[in-house]
């Protein structure tokens, strides 16, 4: 079972076509459940295809795209132990 709820802190805008490179803290957005996330936001039509590759080197990624109420319309846990999540498209 996949549960999110809204998120609990504010995004950053993200202009589609360029890399983003971070690190995850406690004082980033919480899961309240000990978890970490950096969240971005960009504008995109309904017709918009998007890829996304997300990779972390000592931790497990996950991913997970929402429209602006914050409902999930894709998520990606390519498995257990690897860290990247790649070649995901919606």
């Amino acid at each position: 079972t996949f549960t999110v709820s809204s998120l609990t802190c504010g995004s950053t805008a993200y202009t589609i076509g360029t890399m983003v490179t971070g690190a995850l803290s406690p004082s980033d957005c919480s899961f309240g459940d000990g978890s970490f996330y950096d969240a971005y936001s960009f504008a995109a039509t309904a017709t918009t295809r998007v890829r996304i590759n997300l990779s972390a080197a000592t931790f497990d990624t996950f991913l997970f795209l929402t429209d602006a109420d914050g409902n999930v319309l894709a998520f990606n846990d390519d498995d257990a132990i690897s860290t990247r999540v790649t070649g995901t498209a919606w």
